[in-house]
């Protein structure tokens, strides 16, 4: 009955399920369609001694992996002994492909919370990875980047050139003078603003094929705060220099630390 079928598919798990393909009261499609719904992965096979080749390819197409005669029983054991290997690699494959999607899962989870714009480039110095943080950075959505040259996206024109010889040299043994080092370099945004990046970049090899995963991090502010710094510093350095009374500065030891030329002339000491 169909209701026991149904219990029986549900509450306990089956390595493999045969059935007729005349039963008292249901017929052998019907058992097909059932177990393709509520057990996807059991494999299932027809074993029955009067079925004309229409109904054994219907069955076939309703999820039966095999049709064994039961005028040729010998065929049934091979036929279990084989549905039962290949389901256990069909197994397998879904529990790596499940691994594969969570390490995904959890590497898109990563990046996207990252502050830092992280891309990938493949061995053919195509963009295959564009986080949310780069395209925050460069202000490429994520489909326009995938797919590009990364270096015509967001390199400014004249240097092109020699990065794009650099990432040939790259591509080709997996060394560079920027493999393994943060450098700071100018990066340029959609709208053709340039801006400094600290960029770090790192080889991974796939095969015989060498591809890099880069950070870039937007260091606008920080230069900005280093200008304002220096313009500060060599302002005070002015403004001391200019005063005509003797002046110098001292650590918390007493020792000092520099002085301006009236004091060095007061003191005819350098």
């Amino acid at each position: 009955e169909l209701e026991s079928l149904q219990a029986a598919l549900t509450a306990n798990t089956w390595d493999i399920l045969l059935t007729d393909f005349s039963l008292p009261t249901m017929n052998g499609i019907s058992v097909l369609q059932e177990a393709n719904s509520l057990a996807p992965s059991l494999p299932c096979i027809v074993v029955s001694g009067q079925i004309g080749e229409e109904a054994a390819v219907e069955a076939l197409r309703a999820g039966a992996k095999d049709f064994v005669s039961k005028f040729r029983m010998a065929r049934l054991i091979p036929a279990i002994q084989r549905e039962l290997a290949e389901s256990r690699i069909r197994a397998d494959a879904d529990q790596a492909r499940a691994e594969l999607r969570a390490s995904e899962d959890r590497f898109r989870a990563i990046t996207g919370a990252a502050l830092d714009g992280i891309v990938m480039i493949d061995h053919e110095g195509k963009l295959s990875f564009w986080n949310q943080s780069a395209q925050r950075i460069f202000g490429y959505t994520e489909q326009e980047a995938l797919g590009s040259n990364l270096h015509d996206l967001i390199a400014p024109a004249r240097f092109r050139g020699s990065v794009q010889q650099g990432l040939a040299g790259f591509l080709a043994s997996g060394q560079g003078e920027a493999i393994g080092r943060v450098s700071e370099v100018v990066g340029c945004h959609k709208n053709g603003t340039e801006f400094p990046i600290e960029l770090s970049l790192a080889a991974l090899q796939e095969g015989d094929a060498w591809h890099a995963v880069g950070v870039a991090r937007d260091i606008s502010t920080r230069k900005a705060l280093e200008r304002e710094h220096f313009e500060n510093l060599q302002f005070h350095r002015t403004l001391i220099e200019t005063l005509p009374n003797p002046l110098y500065y001292e650590d918390p030891e007493g020792r000092i630390l520099g002085c301006n030329q009236a004091l060095q002339d007061f003191l005819q000491r350098s």
